[in-house]
Formats: C-alpha cells, sequence, structure tokens
C-alpha cells in the first residue's frame, strides 16, 4: 500500500488513542528513517513491478479492497 508518512502517523495516533496501544520500535524511529524505507519500498517496486503491485492506500477500503481482489484474481487467472 502506497500511504504517505503523514497520513500513517495520523492514523497510528488514532489507533493509539482509540485502542490505547503505544507506538512499537519501528513505529517509533524518526521522519529520515521512515522517508528512507518508504522510498526504498518503491524502488522495490518499479524493480519489480512483475511482482510487487502498488495501492493508493488513502482511498476509501471499499477501493483498495477491490484493487486488491482484482490482483489476486488477475494472478490466479495465470
Amino acid at each position: 500500500m502506497d500511504i504517505s508518512h503523514d497520513e500513517c502517523y495520523k492514523r497510528r495516533v488514532s489507533r493509539d488513542k482509540e485502542q490505547g496501544s503505544q507506538c512499537d520500535r519501528l513505529e517509533s524511529e524518526n521522519d529520515e528513517f521512515h522517508s528512507k524505507v518508504y522510498e526504498g519500498y518503491k524502488i522495490l517496486a518499479k524493480e519489480n513491478s512483475d511482482r510487487i503491485f502498488t495501492i493508493d492506500g488513502c482511498r476509501d477500503e471499499q477501493k483498495i479492497t477491490e484493487d486488491i481482489l482484482s490482483i489476486l484474481k488477475s494472478r490466479m487467472d495465470r
């Protein structure tokens, strides 16, 4: 799923408030760490576009689910 660090942060804060949970070790890393990880995944997805699919994680759950099911169906029909 492709989702910005800012959006991830907002969702994590919301989740933590709702569930009373806390950040784990990776979630507690600084913005530079998360940016490097994000860029690394983008490179992997570009270099392996036949195996790695990018889905816009900022859309509503229904659209994301439709994308995932479509990708899975296309892979299973091979």
